[in-house]
């Protein structure tokens, strides 16, 4: 029985010891006063908090520190006809920024050429159908640039995006009555093709060029390939050549016409072409003529140049003379707003030179490819 009561003793002893029954709960230290530091990494803390508020710590898990953003503002969509409208309003502007140009070409009564330019123009219905293509960033660039006229080439428009094709504001309408050619004097005509009467011909990269003319006129052409095989003969070989006015004849074929520049300087050269933007020019007293570089006009006054582009800009030129192996020449350059290098985009001049022949400035091309030498 002794032993009995003696070894549940032992038992409750070593329970107690187990349990730490007797202190505070709390485990001590090696030396009994201090309570046990937590093991690393626990958070006691934190964990009565879980334990407290279980979905506000849950919440704050589940949402991280958010990083500072830049918010980003959409543009509303645009209807169509915003669109069109937009574009509309991009002419309107173009038209009040081409008036300088009208004025200095004199074109008759521009007010009657507004609507043309506008809305119902050729060129204008090409703007407005790659217009409606251009993206708004694009077309806000084309609204805030600050020459109008220059804006599409300036803005730098992907043709990517508009199906490959560019956006440029329309052509400056009317006709010049300054760059109109004046009627010759009675029987001039006739003289002209009095002096044509004959054989001439014309040598070229492209080959040769063979013009028999009688004294009505009459003209049978013969064309060459570089190789000296004769082309096949067609129906525009055949015509009949006038001459009404200065610097400027005429062919007539069976069914159609074509007006040529003509410049005759001696009874054995002429130069003549079809293309009337490569012609020749009266200098007159060399400091004060008229001429055209391409589709711009160019003005000398007082020996200073200034250009009008076809689109419209009115821009100043360097020009003089010049003499290269024993030739004159009248160089003309110019910087065209908005056009650069097509590569790198940079500032570009136009650059154009007139060779001179007996007081008259001749387009390169007309003096290099078009000049026509009579035959023995």
């Amino acid at each position: 029985m002794q032993i009995q009561k003696a070894f549940t003793i032992l038992i409750v002893a070593a329970a107690l010891v187990l349990t730490g029954c007797g202190d505070s709960g709390e485990k001590k230290t090696a030396g009994g006063d201090e309570p046990a530091k937590p093991e690393k990494g626990a958070e006691p803390e934190k964990a009565e908090a879980e334990k407290a508020e279980p979905e506000k710590v849950e919440a704050e898990k589940a949402e991280p520190e958010k990083a500072e953003t830049k918010e980003v503002v959409e543009l509303p969509p645009e209807t169509p006809e915003e669109i069109e409208a937009q574009c509309k309003s991009l002419l309107k502007t173009y038209w009040t920024a081409i008036q300088p140009a009208l004025a200095k070409l004199q074109i008759p009564d521009p007010a009657s050429l507004e609507k043309e330019y506008t809305e119902t123009g050729y060129d204008t219905r090409g703007f407005l159908k790659v217009c409606k293509l251009v993206g708004p960033a694009d077309r806000q660039c084309l609204v805030d640039a600050k020459n109008p006229v220059a804006g599409p080439l300036t803005c730098n428009i992907d043709r990517k995006k508009t199906g490959g094709k560019n956006l440029v504001a329309p052509r400056v309408p009317g006709t010049s009555p300054l760059f109109e050619p004046a009627e010759l004097a009675k029987g001039a005509g006739d003289a002209i093709l009095a002096r044509l009467a004959g054989t001439w011909l014309k040598k070229s990269p492209f080959g040769e060029e063979t013009w028999t003319i009688d004294a009505k006129g009459k003209t049978v052409r013969q064309a060459k390939k570089r190789n000296g095989e004769i082309k096949k003969k067609s129906s525009l070989d055949d015509y009949t050549l006038s001459f009404t006015h200065v610097l400027r004849g005429a062919r007539k074929y069976k069914s159609n016409g074509q007006t040529i520049s003509f410049f005759m300087p001696d009874d054995t050269t002429f130069f003549a072409q079809g293309n009337m933007n490569m012609a020749a020019y009266d200098m007159k007293d060399g400091k004060t003529f008229l001429a055209k570089d391409s589709s711009n006009w160019v003005f000398v006054a007082g020996g200073k140049c200034e250009v009008v582009t076809f689109r419209g800009h009115v821009v100043a030129a360097k020009c003089g003379v010049a003499d290269r192996a024993g030739q004159k020449y009248f160089d003309l350059e110019y910087q065209v707003p908005g056009v650069g290098h097509w590569k790198t985009r940079k500032p570009e001049l136009t650059k154009a030179s007139y060779a001179i022949v007996t007081n008259h400035a001749l387009a390169k091309q007309l003096f290099t490819k078009n000049r026509f030498v009579k035959q023995p």
